[in-house]
């Protein structure tokens, strides 16, 4: 199942709001969220509800800087799927902040992508997921 979403369009900060919840009683294998998005640049969001875990991949952010090992870690959070979950974000020119279920879990990290990169595109594999409550905003 493929979600396109047009958001923070021209923005340099903005927060996206969404409620995720299993379609038909069960939580597909992944949920992908790409923001800050454009050309060959994307910051990657996963969630894995069978893992029990969120994760942040910034490897494709933009130009990585000289510390690029630490810079590709991928960072991961505990996340409650036994119910919905709330997820929040919050973008600007050169970071990103991530709460999870009103804030039991966050992850931030700093972002390199260009200020044209503004797409986001939400994409979940191995069944469905309901997207709700979602806002965009500056």
């Amino acid at each position: 199942m493929k979600l396109g979403v047009s958001a923070c369009a021209s923005q340099t900060c903005c927060s996206i709001e969404l409620t995720m919840s299993p379609a038909s009683g069960s939580w597909p294998d992944t949920i992908s969220m790409s923001v800050r998005g454009g050309a060959s640049y994307s910051t990657q969001l996963e969630f894995k509800p069978g893992s029990g875990r969120a994760f942040l991949d910034r490897a494709r952010c933009g130009p990585i800087p000289k510390e690029g090992d630490a810079w590709k870690a991928r960072r991961s959070v505990p996340c409650d799927y036994s119910k919905s979950v709330s997820v929040s974000i919050f973008l600007d020119v050169g970071s990103i902040e991530v709460f999870l279920n009103n804030g039991e879990s966050t992850m931030t990290a700093l972002l390199t992508a260009p200020r044209d990169a503004t797409a986001l595109k939400l994409t979940a594999t191995g069944g469905q997921v309901s997207i709700t409550n979602v806002k965009i905003g500056k």
